[in-house]
C-alpha cells in the first residue's frame, strides 16, 4: 500500500539539465543545488536560513549539503492537471527574476513527468489487475465444488492486494445468518463463525447490510501484554439479483489503509466472484435435487420407469430391474422388451396420446419360475418439453396370496358353521338307524337275503358317520397339543407307505436332510403328511415316482419344507385355485374335505402349504413349518 515511487533517471536527467543550465541562468553554478520531495507540495515561497520547508519524503537530492550564510531556498510545487504532485527546493544566494521562472518551468516539467509516470504504473497496475482477474475467471471455471471455490476466492484475493490473511463468509438458502466457510493467511484478531447482519453490527455486518465495500482506520490489536501491529481491514460484499450472498474480509498489517483504488480491484474481483459463488451454489442445489431424487428412487420398494414419446425407457430404478430380471442395461431400450403385453402398451400409448393422468393394469410377470402380480399405474408427463409417461409398479402377489387366504378363510368359516349344523341334525337320527339295524340283523326270523342287505346299509351308515365325523373335524378342529418334537415323528408311517408303493409298482423315496426339532402336534402332523402322501399315491400310475424329502431354505430362514412330489397326472390352474376349498374334489369317492384339513392343520401350526403342478407332468405340496425357538409357537385354535 505504499506510493509508486517514480523513475528517479527521468527526474535526474532533468535536474541535471537544470544544473546544466544554470551557468546561463542568473543562480551561481556552485550554490545550484536542490532537493525533491513527492507530493508535499505547498506554493512557491522564499525560505531563509532560519526556516525550513515542510517534512515530506525525500525523493531525489543533488549535491545538497543545507543553507549557508546569507543563501535562501526557494520552493516551487511540482504541478500537473492542476494537482500538486510534489516540491521542488532550490538553495541560492539569491533568485533574480529569470532563475524563478526558469524553475518554475523545471517545476512544471517535473510535475508532468511524475504524472506521467503515475499513470504508467496505473495502466501497469490495471493490466497486471485485469490479468489476475481474467486468471482467476479461468480457474472459477474448474472449481464448481463451493468449498473449494471459497478456498480458491479467498487465495486470489490474497494474492490479488497482498493481504496478510482473510476469511469468507456465505449464506444459506432462507436464513438471515452468514457463516464462515474459509479462512486463509495471518488474521490478528478471531472471527466469529456466523455473522447476523441485521443485528450483528461488526464489520462484517455492516458490509453485508450496507451491500458496499467498507474500509476501517487503523486498529491497535493487543495481544496478551504486547501491542501488535497496527491492521488495515476491508470487507467486501459478494453481491447477485437476489441479494447479498457472502462477505469478504481481508487484513493486513500496514502503515495506511487499503486505498481507494484496492477497493476497486477488489469490487471487480468481488463481483467475477459472486457469479462463481452463485453458479456453485445452484450447481450444489442441483446436485442435492439429484441426489435425493435418486435416493428416493434407489430406495423406493416400488419399481419406477419413465419412457419417452417413442416409448424408449429413460429412467429405471433397481426395484424396477429387479422385478423385471434385468442384467442389461434398459436405457433406451423400448419398454415393450421388458413388459411384452398388449394391455399395458395400449394404455402407455392412451395415456401419452390424451395427456391423461392415470390409467391402471396388473401385470403378470414369470419372475424366477414363478408368476408375480404387479399393480401398474400408467402417468402422462403432460405437455412438458419432454413428453413421455411414468409407470410405478407395485409387487402385490403376497397380497394377492393374503386376501385369497382371507377368503378362503371366510369361506371355510361359512361352511364349516353349515356343515357342523349339518353334520348334528344328520347324527343323531343317524345313530337312531344304525342302533335299529343292528336290532333288526340280530333277529331270527330275518332271511339271509335281508341279513345280506342290513349288513350292506349299516356300511354306508358307517360311511356317513366317518363323514360326519370329518365334517365335525373340519368345522371344529381339536386344539393342536402343541410340544418340540423332531420331525422325523410325523413320519413313522413312511415305511409301511413305501411297501404299498412298491406294491402298485410306483418307486418311493424318503429323503430328510436332517430331523430338527419343529414345534407341533405329533398325530395332526402325521394326518398332514399321510394325507398328501395317501393323495401322491392314488395320482400316480404304476412306473412313476414319489419321493418326500424335507430342507432347510437356510440357516438364518428359522423354517423347515417338507416337500411331497410326485409324476402323476398334474393339476391345471384353475384346479389350483380351488383345491384348499372345502367339498372340492376331482375324485369320484371323496369328501373334498381332505387338503382342507391338511390347510386348516398348517394354520394351527403357524406354517404355510404350496402347491405347485404342471398337467403331464406331476404335483409338488410343500409344507412350511417353523423350527423350534423362532418367534412365538403357534396358540392352540
Amino acid at each position: 500500500m505504499t506510493q509508486p515511487t517514480p523513475d528517479s533517471r527521468s527526474l535526474l536527467s532533468i535536474l541535471e539539465g537544470f544544473s546544466a543550465l544554470a551557468g546561463n541562468s542568473p543562480l551561481p553554478l556552485n550554490r545550484a543545488f536542490a532537493r525533491l520531495h513527492l507530493e508535499l507540495g505547498i506554493k512557491a515561497s522564499r525560505l531563509t536560513k532560519t526556516e525550513h520547508g515542510a517534512p515530506g519524503p525525500l525523493l531525489f537530492e543533488a549535491g545538497w549539503s543545507g543553507l549557508k550564510g546569507d543563501e535562501e531556498i526557494l520552493s516551487l510545487p511540482c504541478n500537473s492537471a492542476e494537482m500538486e504532485r510534489g516540491t521542488l527546493e532550490v538553495a541560492a544566494t539569491s533568485f533574480a527574476t529569470d532563475a524563478r521562472v526558469f524553475l518554475e518551468a523545471v517545476s512544471s516539467r517535473i510535475g508532468i513527468e511524475l504524472d506521467n509516470r503515475r499513470l504508467r504504473e496505473e495502466l501497469t497496475e490495471a493490466r497486471f489487475e485485469s490479468e489476475a482477474i481474467q486468471s482467476f475467471s479461468r480457474e472459477l471455471t474448474w472449481s464448481r465444488d463451493i468449498k473449494t471455490l471459497c478456498d480458491v476466492v479467498l487465495k486470489e484475493a490474497l494474492n490479488l492486494v497482498q493481504a496478510d490473511g482473510g476469511a469468507l463468509y456465505l449464506g444459506e438458502p432462507k436464513d438471515e445468518h452468514i457463516y464462515l466457510r474459509a479462512t486463509a493467511g495471518e488474521l490478528y484478531a478471531p472471527l466469529p463463525d456466523t455473522v447476523l447482519p441485521d443485528k450483528d453490527g461488526s464489520f462484517i455486518a455492516n458490509a453485508a447490510l450496507g451491500e458496499r465495500p467498507l474500509r476501517n482506520a487503523l486498529n491497535e490489536i493487543v495481544r496478551g501484554e504486547k501491542t501488535g501491529p497496527a491492521v488495515s481491514r476491508i470487507a467486501v460484499p459478494f453481491k447477485s439479483t437476489g441479494g447479498v450472498l457472502g462477505v469478504l474480509t481481508l487484513e493486513a498489517a500496514a502503515k495506511s489503509t487499503f486505498d481507494i483504488s484496492q477497493e476497486r480491484v477488489l469490487s471487480v474481483f468481488a463481483a467475477q466472484a459472486s457469479k462463481a459463488l452463485e453458479v456453485a451454489i445452484l450447481i450444489g442445489d442441483l446436485r442435492l435435487e439429484r441426489d435425493t431424487r435418486e435416493n428416493i428412487l434407489a430406495g423406493s420398494p416400488n419399481g419406477i420407469i419413465a419412457v419417452n414419446e417413442l416409448r424408449e425407457v429413460t429412467l429405471m430404478n433397481s426395484a424396477a430391474r429387479e422385478y423385471l430380471s434385468l442384467r442389461e442395461e434398459p436405457l433406451g431400450n423400448p419398454i415393450e422388451r421388458y413388459i411384452p403385453l398388449k394391455k399395458p402398451l395400449a394404455l402407455l400409448d392412451r395415456v401419452m396420446s390424451d395427456h391423461s393422468q392415470l390409467e391402471a393394469v396388473e401385470l403378470p410377470i414369470l419372475r424366477n419360475g414363478e408368476t408375480r402380480y404387479y399393480y401398474t399405474t400408467i402417468s402422462s408427463l403432460g405437455r412438458s418439453s419432454t413428453p413421455g409417461a411414468t409407470l410405478i409398479i407395485q409387487d402385490v402377489t403376497e397380497k394377492r396370496k393374503l386376501d385369497a387366504r382371507m377368503q378362503f378363510m371366510e369361506r371355510v368359516a361359512s361352511i364349516g358353521h353349515l356343515a357342523a349344523g349339518i353334520a348334528h341334525e344328520i347324527r343323531n337320527p343317524l345313530t337312531g338307524i344304525g342302533i335299529t339295524l343292528d336290532n333288526l340283523v340280530a333277529e331270527e326270523n330275518i332271511s339271509d337275503g335281508g341279513r345280506e342287505l342290513i349288513r350292506d346299509i349299516l356300511k354306508e351308515v358307517e360311511r356317513l358317520e366317518h363323514l360326519i365325523r370329518e365334517l365335525l373335524d373340519f368345522a371344529r378342529p381339536q386344539p393342536a397339543k402343541i410340544q418340540p418334537m423332531e420331525l422325523s415323528t410325523a413320519f413313522e408311517w413312511s415305511r409301511a407307505f413305501t411297501k404299498q408303493c412298491r406294491k402298485k409298482g410306483i418307486e418311493c423315496e424318503v429323503e430328510m436332510e436332517d430331523n430338527p426339532t419343529i414345534i407341533g402336534d405329533p398325530e395332526k402332523l402325521k394326518q398332514l403328511f399321510l394325507n398328501l402322501a395317501i393323495n401322491a399315491l392314488e395320482a400316480t400310475a404304476p412306473g412313476g415316482r414319489i419321493s418326500i424329502r424335507s430342507y432347510s431354505k437356510g440357516s438364518q430362514s428359522g423354517r423347515v419344507t417338507v416337500e411331497i412330489k410326485d409324476t402323476g397326472a398334474g393339476i391345471d390352474e384353475k384346479t389350483q385355485s380351488q383345491i384348499f376349498t372345502p367339498f372340492f374334489t376331482t375324485k369320484n369317492e371323496g369328501t373334498g374335505l381332505g387338503l382342507s384339513i391338511v390347510h386348516s392343520i398348517c394354520e394351527q401350526h403357524g406354517g404355510e402349504v404350496e402347491i405347485e403342478s404342471t398337467p403331464g407332468v406331476g404335483t409338488a405340496f410343500m409344507v412350511n413349518l417353523p423350527l423350534t425357538g423362532v418367534g412365538e409357537p403357534p396358540k392352540e385354535i
